[in-house]
Parts: structure tokens; sequence; C-alpha cells
């Protein structure tokens, strides 16, 4: 069964009353990561331009986790970097100075992002890696 959405798509500059969207971001915080893909992914279908392209670059870094939790290393190399790769063209894109996107600095969750996949790109990835108690990158958002 498909979930239902809002029928006209909430612009991002009022992404506090998209409900949606906030319900993906708890769902990925607490790693429900398949979860917030789908929160989101009605959304994507909608939206257009660098709404688009931010929604499509959370929904492929949240890919990427769930890959990392399988511990399937191609394709956590793959989604991961082309959903951050989207991300930094968002920053790019957006009117604010400081990188802020629908609530969450971009930068930050970058800087966090590319801290955590960063050992999954070494020539050599064991289990040792995946065991390793780093920050997975959360979207903090801010009011």
């Amino acid at each position: 069964m498909e979930e239902e959405h809002d029928a006209e798509l909430i612009p991002p500059e009022f992404w506090l009353q998209n409900e949606d969207y906030l319900y993906g971001v708890d769902l990925y915080n607490f790693a429900y990561w398949w979860e917030a893909h789908e929160a989101w992914e009605g959304l994507w279908h909608q939206a257009e331009d660098t709404y688009r392209l931010f929604l499509q670059g959370l929904i492929q870094v949240s890919a990427s986790l769930i890959k990392y939790h399988m511990r399937m290393l191609r394709p956590l190399r793959s989604l991961s970097t082309a959903g951050r790769d989207k991300l930094r063209q968002v920053v790019v894109e957006c009117d604010d100075t400081a990188g802020n996107y629908m609530g969450l600095n971009l930068p930050d969750f970058l800087n966090t992002a590319d801290a955590f996949f960063a050992p999954f790109f070494a020539d050599t990835v064991t289990d040792v890696t995946y065991r390793k108690n780093s920050v997975k990158p959360l979207i903090l958002l801010t009011y």
C-alpha cells in the first residue's frame, strides 16, 4: 500500500510545515533509513530543481547507510558519493550563504558524512572498519 502525500507540494522555505520531510528526518535519525527514504520519495517525485536535488541527496545518503548496515561496500561507496555530491551542489545553488537548506546546515552535515564514509574508501576494508564506533551523520535541523 502506497502512503498518501499532500496533493500540493510545500515549498522548501516552508519546511517547518512539511510533515513528510520532518517525519523522514526523524526516521533517518533513529536509523530507520529505508522508511526515511520512503517518506522523502513522494516529495522527491513532486519537487523540482534544488529542492529535488536536496531530497535525492538525502535519499541516497540514507540508502548508503542501509548498505553500510548490510556491509555491502560497493553500493555504500556509490550511493554515499552520489548523495553527498548532490548535497554539495545544493550548497552551491542555495540562497543561504551559510549553506543552510530546509533547516539543515549542509556543510556541517557533509563534514560529518565525509568523516563517517572515509574509512570505507580505503584500499582495505575489514570487519573492524564496520565495528568502529564513528558518528553517523545525523540531520540536525536549525529552527
